[in-house]
């Protein structure tokens, strides 16, 4: 990947494998950094929400998220030393990841006790926006894999921790082992929440983390979503939005000097039109994460699109460079197994972020808009009759959900 900060003004001139990666590299690592940036402020607004609500979504929190954006954007400008505030972070950063990986299993235990609620008749019927079962679809392995691909998140960020470190030759070992310690942390919690609760299981085990849910909850449309919040819960949404907001004090700063590189010529020097173009390009990027972060509520539709550049960058990109400088001779096998990766690697790409794209489009159906436990979710036949044989009659004809849904049932 390019140093964009020493690439200067000119077009570079493509002469050998590594000012390949560097001339393709440059806008494609900007946008995944921009994506990484806005899905960080979505997920600690979202995750504040669940801490420490302030309104009735998290609008209020991504607004107070602009005072540690603002502080990271404009520390270079005000401090100057990058390395300083990496060092910092360095130091509280590990723990802090530990604890919220702990609690992450903590909250697959909670999930797995709380999906003994539903009956067998609605785990294993898939019926159209309902109950998913635990076979993967054609969309869902995409949106899985392309999921994976966000281990790859901190490749990006090489260029700009390679001007900061003492040995600059170690950068590829600590890549190396930041990759797969990355790698290792999210199997850990991947694979026992698939293992325990499938599909069945909430996006964010922080929902699992809740209290005094309703009766026959499981059959309600956001079903996770439904009951109190309980301390276990708002202990670890501080916990992940205390460590997001640390690890902004890496992307944040990187995405201003990778975007700077775009147009290096401009942001370099001294003068007041200079200061003006950094100070505007801050105002930017800020403004920029926020608005995107309010305006998508899905944290998952933003992983998706942002795993897709992840993929250009860190997988496609380099194949079709490696063959396009022909760099060495290639045998046979090793051919067949580059184009396997290349195929599933566009596969996932595309298939990923069209699955989110769908999603996004239907966010403001009236299903999606409805709020937690308000209707029923659709299900079937046999899975409607279990939730209505989980109330008596007399409940069922109380509540005008319940007796909409079961009067041809109970009579």
């Amino acid at each position: 990947l390019a140093d964009i900060a020493r690439l200067g003004a000119s077009e570079p001139v493509v002469k050998n494998y590594p000012t390949y990666a560097k001339a393709i590299s440059m806008v494609t690592s900007c946008v995944a950094l921009v994506g990484m940036i806005c899905l960080g402020t979505n997920i600690e607004s979202s995750s504040l929400h669940i801490g420490a609500p302030l309104s009735n979504d998290k609008t209020s929190w991504v607004l107070w998220l602009m005072i540690p954006s603002t502080m990271y954007c404009f520390w270079d400008m005000v401090c100057g030393n990058l390395a300083h505030l990496l060092g910092k972070i360095d130091m509280v950063s590990p723990f802090v990841n530990l604890f919220c990986v702990g609690f992450a299993w903590y909250g697959i235990f909670l999930a797995y006790k709380d999906v003994q609620d539903f009956p067998h008749a609605c785990r294993d019927e898939s019926v159209g926006g309902g109950y998913w079962s635990f076979q993967p679809t054609f969309i869902g392995v995409a949106e899985a894999a392309s999921y994976m691909f966000y281990c790859f998140a901190m490749v990006v960020t090489i260029p700009t921790i390679k001007c900061q470190m003492a040995q600059p030759e170690k950068v590829v070992r600590f890549t190396v082992f930041g990759f797969w310690m990355c790698v290792a942390l999210f199997l850990s919690i991947m694979i026992p929440q698939y293992f325990f609760v499938g599909n069945l299981g909430p996006d964010n085990l922080m929902e699992a983390m809740k209290t005094d849910r309703p009766k026959g909850w499981w059959g309600l449309n956001k079903p996770w979503q439904t009951g109190a919040n309980f301390w276990p819960g708002q202990t670890w949404a501080f916990m992940v939005a205390i460590n997001l907001v640390l690890t902004d004090g890496i992307y944040v700063p990187m995405t201003v000097t990778h975007l700077e590189g775009l147009a290096p010529g401009a942001f370099t020097g001294v003068g007041g039109w200079t200061t003006m173009r950094k100070v505007l390009l801050r105002v930017g990027v800020i403004l920029t994460r926020h608005f995107i972060a309010g305006k998508v509520d899905d944290f998952l539709i933003m992983t998706a699109w942002t795993s897709a550049i992840l993929i250009h960058i860190n997988v496609i990109g380099p194949i079709i460079g490696f063959y396009r400088m022909k760099a060495c001779s290639v045998s046979a096998p090793r051919k067949a197994l580059h184009g396997l990766i290349l195929l599933f690697s566009i596969y996932c790409m595309f298939v990923g972020v069209w699955g989110s794209i769908q999603k996004f489009i239907h966010r403001d159906d009236p299903d999606q808009k409805a709020g937690p436990g308000t209707q029923l979710r659709e299900m079937s036949s046999g899975c409607l009759r279990a939730w209505c044989d989980s109330h008596s009659e007399q409940e069922a004809f109380d509540d005008g959900v319940y007796r909409r849904a079961c009067q041809g049932l109970l009579g």
